[in-house]
């Protein structure tokens, strides 16, 4: 029986990879970055062709432009407001005096009434606000960001996850085409012994069944290699069919949870966005100061009723805006900026604390997986001999064609164990990079 292993990675939704599959197929048009169909590909190629063809990180430049105009908004709010006015109204009653003083004009206000003025307001001095406010937007934009990498990092043990997978079907096809040739030629010779009454016919027709067994499984993993590499041609942008995946090398990693893991970095800015936010919080309690004015023309002139002909008017000045005191509303906003910071900080340590857990998991599975191999290789060699010994039985005549055909059997598994604790032990290695944070 063949032996495939889930190689599956904790804590990613398979919906989740169904959607990016999806998203990839709508908008993505691969670009083939190799075209020699024999070359093998290796594990850190695929990776980065995933970061480069990842939808989700498309919204980068985006984001950068959004940036880019919330920062010229307020770096224009130094410049001068320019407003037009006008209003035309018919009112039923107008100011007279009931009496009359002698020397003095008459109050003619008419009742119907225009006005058209230009309004202008240009601050001076805003209290930090503006510059606060280009903080609080650059640390939003580096969350954001990161938060994209984060997608993009979840989404590259995806790809490691079906590379291994379409690597182990690789290596198990591999040992039963072996084993199907040796098997084949033990059918020709087995064949002309059976014509000279040697062999009986049963145990040409075993090996035959066995013959077909392996054919059935080689075309069970053919399947799932073709499938596999359409998966990773997807998720990459790199045409894999046709190609072999190179088997990566083991080499020593660090097992030291790097501050530069995706998820602790994100929790950390999110720590320098609270006080980007505490500062902006803070600079709206201070004075802030601004020059203002109106010019325009109305009748009756509005600042002299006297004036009921159309004539101009105009007034400036200089406004002063300080809140001495909210009823405690800045603390309280600040306060709670501060607990938030306690709540990042507790989430951090627990996310590094699941990190470590599974840093050690993996660390165990990895020692047993390299003392496993010990054990494999040996009894590998000891199952070679053993087929050996037996081909030499079978020629002469110490033991049957099924006896034989179950050494060549037992030696296939223990090959296939040997393949398989070989690229655990990889993906191992590659799975501890990811938690580490350094891959």
């Amino acid at each position: 029986m063949i032996q495939i292993i889930n190689l599956t990675f904790p804590g990613i939704c398979r919906r989740k990879l169904i959607s990016l599959f999806l998203l990839i197929a709508v908008f993505i048009p691969f670009p083939r970055i190799a075209e020699a169909q024999n070359a093998e590909l290796d594990i850190y190629a695929c990776l980065d062709s995933s970061v480069v063809n990842m939808p989700i990180l498309r919204q980068k430049p985006f984001l950068a432009e959004i940036l880019e105009n919330k920062l010229k908004t307020y770096s224009n709010l130094y410049l001068p407001a320019f407003a037009v006015n006008g209003q035309a109204t018919l009112q039923s009653h107008v100011p007279n005096l009931p009496f009359s003083l002698p020397g003095t004009p008459s109050l003619d206000i008419p009742k119907n009434q225009y006005r058209a003025w230009i309004e202008i307001n240009q601050p001076i001095y805003d209290g930090g606000f503006s510059k606060a406010q280009k903080e609080v937007e650059f640390a939003n934009n580096s969350v954001s960001l990161l938060q994209l990498d984060a997608g993009a990092f979840e989404y590259k043990k995806q790809v490691a996850q079906v590379f291994f997978q379409v690597l182990l079907a690789e290596n198990q096809q591999e040992i039963l085409k072996d084993v199907l040739i040796l098997l084949n030629g033990k059918k020709k010779t087995s064949m002309d012994a059976a014509k000279n009454g040697v062999l009986q016919e049963n145990d040409i027709l075993k090996i035959e069944v066995e013959i077909l067994n392996q054919e059935r499984k080689i075309k069970e993993l053919e399947q799932a290699i073709m499938s596999g590499k359409e998966v990773l041609s997807l998720m990459t942008g790199v045409d894999v069919s046709g190609r072999k995946l190179k088997t990566p090398i083991n080499k020593s990693i660090e097992n030291e949870i790097s501050d530069l893991h995706p998820e602790l970095k994100l929790i950390s800015l999110q720590q320098i966005n609270l006080a980007a936010n505490r500062s902006l919080i803070l600079v709206q309690r201070k004075p802030k100061i601004s020059f203002f004015g109106q010019a325009g023309v109305g009748a009756p002139n509005p600042y002299n009723f006297f004036k009921s002909k159309t004539s101009a008017f105009y007034y400036a000045g200089l406004r002063i805006n300080w809140t001495l005191w909210d009823w405690g509303k800045t603390s309280r906003e600040t306060g709670n900026l501060q607990l938030v910071h306690h709540l990042l900080a507790e989430q951090k340590s627990q996310k590094t604390l699941e990190l470590k857990n599974r840093m050690i998991r993996l660390e165990n599975d990895s020692k047993l997986i390299i003392e496993q191999l010990e054990i494999d290789k040996n009894l590998v060699k000891l199952r070679k001999q053993i087929r050996e010994n037996s081909a030499n039985q079978l020629k002469e005549g110490i033991i049957t064609l099924i006896q034989y055909n179950d050494e060549v059997l037992a030696e296939e598994q223990a090959l296939i164990g040997l393949t398989i604790d070989e690229i655990s032990l990889i993906r191992i290695q590659f799975l501890i990079q990811f938690e580490n944070g350094t891959l």
